[in-house]
């Protein structure tokens, strides 16, 4: 939503409820496998533009750390990885945290973003890029998924660039409107395409 914010549809209150659900659980995860873990929107009071350079800072300023929400830009795309964890050799594991119960496509694309992201800045340093997914209620399983994506590393690279530049555009895209628009959720702009339709 770079552009046109104001057409964007308001959260239905069914969205807003799975979003804490969702919060919930990370902050459980979190809590438990690293219980000293610094979360870098806490740290920089929400200031977002702080975000990534206070990353980059405690990365380097630091033998070990684990952040939360830390913030890495690579070729102008911004990602936020809900957990990252360096060791005293500087060997990174990235955990991305998901409600759901099973790894989707949805998921595995939202993944391969992030790992595109990150392998492109850390390289070798990158040991393991992981998915926690929701078991039951109350636990979670901790899958590496870092061969998987590396299978989707060159076209997601190429589709992020398609992407990028399309944005820079600022034009809207010229799609009618079809099932696209409920995968994998539904888009915010439903209603807004639907007006010009008419």
């Amino acid at each position: 939503d770079k552009y046109k914010k104001d057409e964007r549809t308001p959260p239905t209150p069914e969205t807003k409820e799975l979003w804490t659900k969702g919060r919930d659980f990370e902050d459980r995860v979190r809590k438990n496998m690293f219980p000293n873990g610094i979360d870098v929107s806490k740290a920089m009071a929400s200031k977002f533009g702080y975000f990534f350079s206070y990353t980059n800072d405690a990365l380097r300023n630091n033998p070990a750390i684990t952040l939360f929400e830390a913030t890495v830009i690579v070729d102008e795309i911004l990602v936020m990885v809900d957990m990252l964890d360096k060791d005293k050799d500087g060997n990174l594991d990235f955990y991305e945290i998901k409600l759901h119960s099973e790894l989707t496509q949805s998921i595995l694309w939202d993944l391969s973003v992030q790992y595109y992201v990150v392998k492109k800045r850390f390289g070798e340093k990158l040991r393991s890029f992981n998915v926690v997914l929701r078991v039951g209620d109350e636990d979670w399983q901790v899958l590496d998924v870092k061969e998987k994506l590396e299978e989707n590393l060159e076209e997601t690279g190429t589709t992020g660039m398609e992407f990028l530049q399309f944005l820079k555009t600022g034009s809207e895209p010229e799609i009618s409107m079809g099932t696209h628009c409920d995968l994998p959720y539904s888009c915010d702009f439903k209603e807004y395409c639907f007006k010009q339709k008419k």
